[in-house]
Order: structure tokens, then C-alpha cells, then sequence
């Protein structure tokens, strides 16, 4: 293969194209927030990147650029591509990394590792600031020792946690084209994690993973890893472990003992706490991710001024989203997915712009298609609270005039379901049975008016407006 270079963006690119089979530059500039311009000598560094060392071809047709087959050759050694001068992004990944698993870097030394200057550096600094704020988090430099993390060991666990579990959802230690634009990042990552240990790390956590049944996707599996690595480092380093965990809803601490074996428990030892933390909020809340706001606060907003009902699904889903939303954000993981025109559209709408506001309130970071994403969301979950159930209640036994009246309603987008019932039928099970149903329609039974559902709509025809079509069904959503 022949040298060539590829830079971090280059590397979102190809993953964007390879997760989505296709782009086009306005879904690459919306995706990644850059010109025209960037994208078309990102995607030309790329066809020559790929074509020159045989790894696939970069095609275009009709504006959308794709591989080959959707398909590039990865199993390449990276080494012979690896970058000497790495960006900013992976500067401050490196330099975190160290802080996180050595508590502390020399400036001057990471300056040399590096090739930048102290001015550089300090600008890197700044940025690393701006990410750890919200763990209540600073950094300190002290005279002749270097520059520390210092805040509560709690936040700072959660953050070192966390930002282990991004490098790992981001493919740093796996993919080859990570590896090409921060070499020296997997390497010191592996002078701590050696590919053995990193695999008997993976053996505990999809013994917990089985045993336990969590099924919540990839984020919390990778947080998972993480916490096991985290807790893994500082016993190798002799560092204390937060564990003084109050209102713990769950210890599996009996159920460990016997899952975990002798080798296991020479990794990563026997105190449980944080694995029982995470435990206990994946089976115990099922979509809780242990970070630093308050998902609760900013879900009671979102039902009090988006018109969303609380249905028990739509918090969970909700909670979820806005869990990953700030954690992909905060942690700058590369999102794939598209973001075009008519999403940018819809951008100015209210619920938008309300939806903005709280995100903004309780400092949640965003972007422009995780807006989006929340609008149709939420507005199809409005759409549904709006539609009604409707029970047609019919005099006769044969209930033929309720199902003809069915054949006319069932294709309307106002109603979420439709059932038939004979008048008998009806009266002889409780109204228990029915409290489904938003609307009660009463064919030929005007005696029903006498009678009062509570929170029920009540309507009434007869069959003979029903068959010379005489009736006007929006009359039956106006309440």
C-alpha cells in the first residue's frame, strides 16, 4: 500500500456513507456542520486515499457518493498510515485519557509527545475545561507536580466512566481508520489495556449482560465495559473507588459472588458497588444513564408545555432519547444520521422553538437534527393523544348496522381503533371492560342519553341517516 493521510473528519465521512449505503454533500455539510467547500476536498481526500492502497472506490451518481458495493477493505495495517501531527479533537482525547488513568500530565512532556506548542496546549486546555464543567470538575496546575483533575471523586468517576465508554462506542481501540488518525492514543491506551486484558473485561461484562438480561443497546453495554476497565485501572494504580452509594435500590452483591470467578474477581476484585449502581439503574429504570442532570426535571417540562401524554412508554422513550442526546453531545460522539432540507424546515416551528428553550434551560447540548428527531417524535405522539377509540353500540343482535358504520369510520385518521358490540352485549358486561374507548356511538338507542358515562364522548344516530349517508362523522371528535 502506498502513504497516504486521512483526518479525523475524513473518517466521520466514510463512516457516514458506509452506515447510510449513500450522501450527498448538503447531508454531509448538515451532518457535520462544514461547507461545500471542506466536504468536497474531504471526499476527494478520500477517493484517493482509497483508491491508491486498493481498499474500494468512491463512486458518484446523480449527487450521492457511495462505495462500491457499500463495501471498503478495513483489514489494513494501520501503522503504515498513521498520522504524526494528530488534530485537535484527538489531542484532547489523548491528553484527558492520560489524566483520567494517570491523574496527571506535565505539560512540557505532552507538548514533546505531541509536537505543539505551549500556546497550542493551552488552547487545548480551554477546551477540555469547557467538557468537564459540567462534572463540577476543574483542572490545577501546581508548580513542579503538573496538572491535575480536581473535584468530587463521585464526578469525577462518572466522567472517567463515561468518557471511556465514548472512546470505546467511537471504535478507537478496533477500527483501523480510528487508529490511522490517533495512533498515539491506541498506544498508550494499551501500555494500560493490553488486548488480553481487554478481552476478559468483555467476558465479564456479557456474563452480566446474559445473566442479568439487560437488552438496552449499545450505550450501556460500552458503558458497561468502561466501568469495568475504570474500576480495573484503579486497582492496578491503588486508587480509591467511590462506593459510599446511599438509597441503593438493588445489591446483587450475592448474585456476583457466584457469577463471577476466581479470575474475574482477580481483575476487577470483590467490591461491587459501582456494577451494582449500574445494575440496579438498568434493571430498576431500565433507561437510566448515571450523568449530571436531572432527566426527570426535564421530562416534567417537556409534558407540561409540549402536550405530550405521560403514558409510562413515552417517558421511558423520552428519558432514553435525552439520556443519549447528552451524552453523545457532551462527549462529541459521531452521530450518522441524516439531516436534510425539509428537517431544516421545520426548525422554526413552535414546538421547536420550545423545545430549544428547555434544552437550553437545563444546558443540555444539541444539534440541529437531534431537534428535528424530537419534533416528529413528539408531534406524532400529540397526533396519537388526539385520535379516539370509538365503541359502536348496535340495538340489533346481528350488529350489521355497527359494522357498515365501521367500513365508513375504520379509515379515518382520527381514530386510533374501532369495535362493534350488540345493545345486550353491551349491558351485560360492566363498564369496566370498556374504558378503552373515548367515544360510546349509540345506533337506534336514543334512550341511552338519559343515561351518563363519565369521561366518555357520547353520540347517537339512527340507521336510517346511516344508510341515505346523512351524517357528518366529524361531529364525532369536536369534544
Amino acid at each position: 500500500m502506498k502513504k497516504s493521510t486521512l483526518k479525523s473528519l475524513d473518517v466521520d465521512v466514510i463512516n457516514f456513507i458506509l452506515h447510510n449505503n449513500d450522501a450527498t454533500i448538503e447531508e454531509l455539510c448538515n451532518c457535520f456542520n462544514v461547507s461545500p467547500v471542506n466536504i468536497r476536498t474531504v471526499l476527494s481526500r478520500i477517493e484517493t486515499f482509497t483508491s491508491d492502497n486498493d481498499l474500494g472506490k468512491l463512486l458518484k451518481n446523480g449527487g450521492h457518493y457511495f462505495f462500491e458495493n457499500n463495501n471498503l477493505n478495513l483489514d489494513f495495517d494501520y501503522t503504515e498510515f498513521a498520522q504524526e501531527d494528530i488534530e485537535k479533537k484527538e489531542r484532547t482525547i489523548y491528553i484527558i485519557l492520560k489524566l483520567i488513568f494517570e491523574n496527571s500530565i506535565n505539560l512540557t512532556s505532552i507538548s514533546k509527545e505531541l509536537n505543539i506548542s505551549r500556546i497550542t496546549l493551552n488552547s487545548d486546555l480551554e477546551f477540555i475545561k469547557e467538557i468537564i464543567e459540567d462534572f463540577q470538575l476543574k483542572l490545577v496546575s501546581i508548580q513542579w507536580k503538573g496538572v491535575f483533575l480536581e473535584g468530587d471523586l463521585l464526578q469525577l468517576q462518572k466522567f472517567s466512566i463515561l468518557f471511556i465508554a465514548k472512546l470505546y462506542i467511537e471504535e478507537y481501540f478496533k477500527s483501523n481508520l480510528k487508529k490511522v488518525i490517533n495512533p498515539v492514543l491506541y498506544a498508550y491506551f494499551r501500555r494500560f489495556i493490553t488486548v488480553e486484558i481487554e478481552d476478559k473485561i468483555f467476558s465479564i461484562a456479557n456474563k452480566l449482560y446474559q445473566y442479568f438480561g439487560i437488552k438496552l443497546g449499545v450505550y450501556h453495554y460500552y458503558i458497561l465495559i468502561s466501568i469495568i476497565t475504570f474500576i480495573y485501572i484503579c486497582r492496578k494504580n491503588g486508587l480509591k473507588l467511590y462506593s459510599e452509594f446511599e438509597n441503593l435500590q438493588s445489591n446483587f452483591d450475592e448474585a456476583l459472588e457466584d457469577l463471577l470467578d476466581i479470575e474475574d474477581k482477580k481483575l476487577i476484585g470483590e467490591d461491587y458497588s459501582i456494577i451494582n449502581i449500574y445494575l440496579s439503574n438498568c434493571i430498576q429504570k431500565k433507561y437510566s444513564i448515571p450523568i449530571s442532570h436531572k432527566v426527570v426535571q426535564v421530562l416534567d417540562e417537556f409534558y407540561s408545555i409540549l402536550n405530550i401524554k405521560d403514558n409510562g412508554v413515552n417517558f421511558e422513550i423520552l428519558s432514553f432519547f435525552i439520556n443519549n442526546l447528552y451524552f453523545e453531545n457532551r462527549f462529541f460522539i459521531s452521530n450518522y444520521i441524516r439531516f436534510d432540507k425539509d428537517d431544516e424546515n421545520i426548525l422554526n416551528d413552535e414546538l421547536c422553538i420550545n423545545i430549544i428553550k428547555i434544552f437550553e434551560k437545563y444546558n443540555i447540548p444539541y444539534n440541529k437534527k437531534d431537534i428535528a428527531f424530537l419534533y416528529n417524535y413528539i408531534h406524532s405522539t400529540s397526533t396519537e393523544v388526539r385520535k379516539k377509540s370509538i365503541l359502536i353500540i348496535d340495538s340489533s343482535t346481528l350488529i350489521w348496522k355497527g359494522n357498515k358504520l365501521k367500513e365508513k369510520l375504520k379509515y379515518s385518521e382520527k381514530i386510533n381503533s374501532i369495535n362493534v358490540i350488540s345493545y345486550f352485549n353491551f349491558k351485560l358486561f360492566p363498564i369496566e371492560t370498556h374504558k378503552k374507548y373515548d367515544i360510546f356511538l349509540f345506533i337506534d338507542l336514543p334512550n341511552e342519553k338519559k343515561e351518563h358515562y363519565p369521561n366518555k364522548i357520547t353520540c347517537f344516530i339512527n340507521s336510517y341517516a346511516l344508510i341515505k349517508n346523512m351524517i357528518n362523522f366529524d361531529t364525532f371528535f369536536e369534544n
